[in-house]
């Protein structure tokens, strides 16, 4: 090897160059087995979180379909008291119509957070008189594919709660 002295200091420094005197190659890019061995392993990683992101995902559609629906049940409420007037949610097994009397008819759809929510209910009609109260009671389970079911219920005097 070349050594030469670093300046005010007895310390021998390699110059440039390997010990035969040329310099070394430098390697770029990846070579092909360290390119698949990093696919493998995203690969092994990919197919342990697919199925809790799966999960994690249907989770939060139900939570937020619950949410929308009990904003809508409410809403519904405030509006019959204000209007004077009834104000009914039509229920089907996948969505929902808020019907103020008028022209105001909205439809929402379950299939909007995940297709594979479902609704199940003891009424089709939930109907707000114009102090707030309705004529009958009502639960509304929504359930979605990993089985877990949010259920919101609705007493006669039109106070909505999660059971």
């Amino acid at each position: 090897m070349n050594y030469r002295m670093a300046e005010g200091v007895r310390i021998a420094i390699p110059l440039r160059g390997n010990h035969y005197g040329r310099q070394a190659e430098r390697q770029q890019g990846f070579s092909l087995i360290e390119m698949m061995v990093v696919i493998g392993i995203m690969g092994i990683i990919l197919a342990v979180a697919l199925p809790a992101f799966n999960a994690w995902r249907e989770s939060t559609a139900l939570q937020s379909a619950s949410e929308t629906l009990m904003a809508h049940i409410k809403q519904a409420r405030v509006m019959a008291i204000s209007g004077n007037r009834s104000v009914s949610i039509v229920f089907t097994g996948s969505s929902y119509t808020l019907d103020s009397g008028g022209a105001e008819q909205q439809q929402y759809l379950l299939s909007d957070y995940a297709k594979s929510l479902t609704m199940t209910y003891t009424a089709a009609t939930l109907t707000f008189n114009s102090d707030g109260t309705t004529n009958t009671t009502d639960t509304i389970d929504i359930k979605n594919n990993n089985g877990t079911t949010k259920s919101i219920s609705v007493n006669i005097v039109g106070r909505a709660y999660y059971l």
